[in-house]
């Protein structure tokens, strides 16, 4: 049986397994020694709790966990050495994290030492469904294509007076689906999305660029926003969202092409947006616009019972 105990137990181990477990589930674009330090970077400064897994006193795995959410823990890592990745371990592990932190909402990255049949045959026993998310990127070499913004919708830079509207959109856009419930703060939507849009235009995630942000308007209503900040690597699209009874109508593109333009006069970097894989028409939009995926898919899971999404990933 797994005991799961502090990672200040052994940190000679914890620093040990937590780069096995970095260096054995990275996808496709990462850069691990980049994860490495990000993963080191959440531990030291408390953004991340987690412990080992002991067996007759030895170390054999490692858990990250970030602080609950409102629907429960979003487990980073899971990782048990080889010689100890059953099925059966990998169920006791998360067993164990759930004891001693609570309900599991989300589990991010692969199980390291199991078939990815086996790995979903125990996930999904526990009532769990799986997701991705990638990271698309617009390279400077890339031509920005026209594509304008619809008849009787125009185009704007927001304002600080523009937070409640953009609140209320955000609410509506990304009502029940997965996106809302990956960055939850709050079980009430609309408080939740006011503290987003504060988040966003306060700075937390980076300087919010509004002069290559955008928001939509017909009739004087807003039907969508474009929302742009200076990551440390670079411009980072937070949010595209479209009202939804006004997508399909090539609002998002033409938003992100006016971004992008900005972008580009403003000689910054190449930006990057984030996307879960399944939302189709969000793919597509980017993909039109000239983003290509740069890094990922990232698989994860996610828990049915806490995450009542409206539609399931595909």
């Amino acid at each position: 049986m797994l005991e799961l105990v502090p990672l200040s137990t052994d940190l000679e181990a914890a620093r040990r397994l937590l780069r096995a477990a970095t260096y054995a589930t990275v996808v496709p674009g990462e850069r691990p020694d980049e994860v490495l330090l990000s993963a080191e970077d959440l531990v030291r400064s408390g953004g991340a709790l987690g412990g080992l897994f002991s067996t007759d006193g030895r170390p054999v795995g490692l858990a990250l966990w970030e602080p609950p959410t409102p629907v429960g823990l979003l487990v980073y890592s899971t990782y048990l050495e080889p010689s100890h990745a059953t099925r059966a371990a990998y169920r006791d592990a998360l067993a164990e994290i759930g004891r001693a932190a609570g309900p599991v909402a989300f589990v991010l990255r692969s199980f390291v030492g199991l078939r990815p049949e086996d790995e979903a045959e125990l996930m999904r026993s526990l009532g769990f469904e799986r997701y991705g998310r990638s990271e698309m990127r617009f390279a400077a070499s890339a031509p920005v294509p026209e594509v304008p913004a619809p008849a009787g919708v125009t185009f704007r830079s927001p304002v600080a007076e523009d937070a409640a509207a953009l609140a209320a959109l955000n609410t509506r856009a990304y009502a029940d689906g997965l996106d809302r419930f990956l960055f939850l703060t709050d079980l009430d939507a609309a408080r939740d999305s006011e503290r987003h849009v504060s988040d966003v235009l306060g700075g937390r995630f980076g300087p919010f660029l509004d002069s290559a942000s955008f928001i939509a308007e017909e009739g004087g209503v807003v039907v969508g926003a474009c929302l742009v900040v200076r990551a440390p690597y670079g411009p980072l699209v937070v949010n595209v969202m479209v009202d939804p009874d006004h997508q399909g109508r090539k609002i998002a593109q033409a938003m992100l092409v006016a971004s992008l333009r900005a972008l580009r006069v403003a000689r910054e970097a190449e930006p990057v947006l984030n996307v879960t894989e399944g939302n189709t028409p969000a793919v597509r939009a980017y993909e039109r616009v000239g983003f290509v995926r740069s890094i990922g898919p990232q698989w994860s899971w996610y828990s049915v019972r806490h995450v009542p999404i409206r539609d399931r990933p595909s």
